[in-house]
């Protein structure tokens, strides 16, 4: 389900779309029910006024369409290449592209951090290579686009488990350890500090908005949902485990992290 991970990540301050239900419900083969289909504001048209979700729309803005490429289109990958597992982007691959190309590579690196860790703690496998872009402004500056195709694909058991890009060496959640910190600090090309914080900040906003999120969001849809339930139990799971990755790798022995480090 897209409509809670979104307003999940909202809560954490990254940048996502607002979204609202639309369409009624449908039945999924495990028996939840969920919305139809979810409504998002674009983020890549630029209008005179805000036209969103408005009621008189007699007399439509000057719309202005901003140009976005995907990280396969930037990295000069075909689209059936987006999963790292089958040569797509990685994290190294994003966060040589934010450097090289975005007007601020330091606010759109944490970002991409932080976003790293919020799809492990919601359940996120499908964070691909087709799911991170750049967006171009009306001044052709490049920015991180906002995060667009979020949804957890853990909460449906019939979903591969395996991360569409590694984080640090784990390529599922239940082989996450201590030393996968060390490793998405090279990835990233940023201080231990900040993968630590990144992580210690979206754990904390997380654990802070889940039940008011998921409450939201069966009161916009009218009904209680299985779904949500497990949702809620594995984000909480998810959290303690991202929280102890970092105490794992807080004490690990030095000497061992430089020979992981060779």
């Amino acid at each position: 389900m897209n409509l809670p991970v979104l307003r999940l990540l909202a809560a954490c301050s990254l940048p996502v779309p607002t979204a609202a239900p639309l369409g009624g419900m449908t039945e999924r083969p495990d028996g939840s029910r969920e919305p139809r289909s979810i409504v998002l504001k674009r983020y890549d048209r630029v209008a005179e006024h805000d036209v969103w979700m408005a009621a008189d729309r007699a007399t439509l803005p000057t719309v202005t369409r901003l140009h976005q490429e995907d990280l396969c289109q930037i990295t000069g990958r075909r689209p059936t290449a987006k999963y790292q597992s089958n040569g797509g982007p990685t994290f190294r691959d994003l966060a040589t592209v934010i450097r090289r190309c975005t007007v601020s590579p330091e606010i759109d690196l944490e970002n991409a951090l932080k976003v790293a860790v919020a799809n492990i703690c919601v359940g996120n496998g499908d964070a691909h290579g087709k799911n991170f872009s750049l967006l171009v402004d009306t001044h052709e500056n490049h920015h991180l686009a906002p995060f667009y195709d979020i949804v957890s694909t853990d909460v449906y058991p019939l979903l591969t488990p395996t991360f569409s890009m590694r984080f640090g060496y784990a390529e599922r959640a239940s082989e996450l350890s201590g030393r996968d910190v060390s490793r998405v600090t090279s990835d990233f090309g940023v201080g231990v500090t900040l993968v630590r914080a990144a992580i210690d900040s979206i754990t904390t906003a997380l654990r802070a908005a889940l039940d008011e999120v998921l409450d939201s969001v069966e009161r916009d849809i009218g009904i209680e949902t299985p779904v949500l339930a497990r949702m809620n139990a594995l984000v909480l799971s998810r959290v303690e485990q991202m929280r102890s990755v970092v105490v794992r790798d807080a004490t690990a022995p030095t000497n061992d992290r430089r020979q992981r480090r060779r």
